[in-house]
C-alpha cells in the first residue's frame, strides 16, 4: 500500500512550506519520520541567505566574511549544539517554494538531502539581492533546538 501523503502546503510562513513540501517528498519517497522544525537551523539559513546576498557569491561554504565556515560551524554559531548530523541545500533564483523544491529534487546531491533518513530537524530562510532570491535550506540531528 502506497503511503498516504499530505500536499505541501501553499499558504503561511515560508518555513512551514518548506517543512510541508520537504516532509511530502520524504513521504512519497517512504522515508520516515517526518522532519521538525528548528529555530536554530532557520537562524543558520538566514545567516547563510543574508551572507550570500550581501556578498553576491553563491556557494555553501562562506560566512562572517570567512570563507572557511560549513555548514556544521554556522549550524553551531546559530546554537545548534550537539548535532550528529547537518548538512545543507542552496539555491537562488527560484520565485518561490514549489519551484525551488522542484530543482531540488531534480538535482541528485540536493534530493538525497532532503531524503535523508539521517536528519530530524529542518530550517529554511530566503533572503532577496534585488528581486531575487537565495535559498538554504539546513538539516540536522541531534542538535539543540
Amino acid at each position: 500500500t502506497p503511503p498516504t501523503c499530505t500536499a505541501p502546503s501553499t499558504t503561511g510562513s515560508m518555513q512551514s512550506q518548506m517543512l510541508s513540501s520537504v516532509n511530502y517528498e520524504r513521504c512519497m519517497a517512504g522515508v520516515t519520520p517526518a522532519l521538525t522544525a528548528c529555530a536554530n537551523l532557520d537562524d543558520s539559513a538566514q545567516a547563510h541567505s543574508n551572507w550570500m546576498t550581501v556578498n553576491g557569491m553563491f556557494h555553501e561554504e562562506g560566512n562572517l566574511g570567512d570563507p572557511t565556515y560549513s555548514p556544521s560551524q554556522r549550524a553551531e554559531i546559530a546554537g545548534y549544539i550537539g548535532w550528529t548530523a547537518v548538512g545543507e541545500n542552496i539555491a537562488y533564483g527560484q520565485p518561490d517554494v514549489s519551484a525551488v523544491m522542484t530543482a531540488w529534487m531534480n538535482s541528485q546531491g540536493h534530493k538525497d538531502n532532503i531524503l535523508n533518513v539521517n536528519y530530524r530537524h529542518l530550517g529554511s530562510a530566503v533572503a532577496y539581492s534585488g528581486s531575487t532570491p537565495y535559498w538554504t535550506q539546513n538539516f540536522g540531528a541531534g542538535g539543540s533546538c
